[in-house]
């Protein structure tokens, strides 16, 4: 059986990517256990200045679409998507991997000025890592889809 959006994983196909990569486009993956952010078109500045802009592709196709045709694939299971999102994030320069079943507290934003999923190692303070989701309606299905864990604070 098919895996499903929203009850099974959750998917941002595009938003905003700050990492090694650069500065750009990125998109989100989650499941109850692992988070993947991928770029997909970012610029980095270069020591003389100019600006360098970078598409990532997986084979002939680009990055997001790839990704979006691997989670419509009706023999996908959910641990086969788990392993895919771990080989993509040592395959591509700039990935972060977030691993929620290790995180000591999950939170989701939804509001104005904070919208996006986080994670932390630590029990309480600062030390959070996270990753910005795009539009309201999704950051309210994010924030379904991972209320239930253990480790979730509101």
């Amino acid at each position: 059986m098919a895996l499903s959006e929203g009850s099974d994983f959750v998917f941002c196909p595009k938003t905003t990517y700050v990492g090694g990569a650069g500065i750009g486009e990125g998109c989100l993956i989650g499941t109850r256990r692992r988070l993947l952010m991928v770029p997909l078109r970012v610029d980095a500045a270069v020591w003389n200045r100019s600006v360098t802009t970078t598409t990532w592709r997986l084979g002939d196709e680009p990055l997001g679409d790839a990704i979006a045709r691997i989670l419509r694939d009706p023999a996908l299971t959910l641990g086969g998507l788990e392993e895919t999102m771990g080989a993509l994030a040592e395959e591509i320069e700039g990935a972060v991997l977030g691993k929620l079943d290790e995180a000591r507290r999950v939170r989701v934003r939804a509001g104005w000025f904070s919208r996006g999923v986080y994670f932390s190692a630590r029990e309480k303070g600062p030390g959070w890592s996270g990753f910005p989701l795009k539009g309201k309606p999704l950051a309210l299905a994010w924030l379904d889809f991972y209320r239930g864990l253990p480790n979730f604070v509101a």
